[in-house]
Formats: C-alpha cells, sequence, structure tokens
C-alpha cells in the first residue's frame, strides 16, 4: 500500500528514519 499526502509525496509503507522525520517536519513546517 502506498500513503499519499498531496501530489508531492508519496511514501511506502516501508519507510527509512530520515524518510520518517522529514515526513513530520514538512507537515510541521506546513502546520
Amino acid at each position: 500500500p502506498v500513503l499519499q499526502i498531496g501530489p508531492e509525496y508519496t511514501f511506502y509503507e516501508k519507510l527509512t528514519t530520515d524518510s520518517v522525520d522529514k515526513l513530520i517536519s514538512d507537515l510541521k513546517a506546513k502546520a
């Protein structure tokens, strides 16, 4: 399964720690 958050984000189930950190940072920046 693929989790899509907006057109610029596509994350797969198996995420790396860096990917998770980046996702959280990006979401916080947009909040």
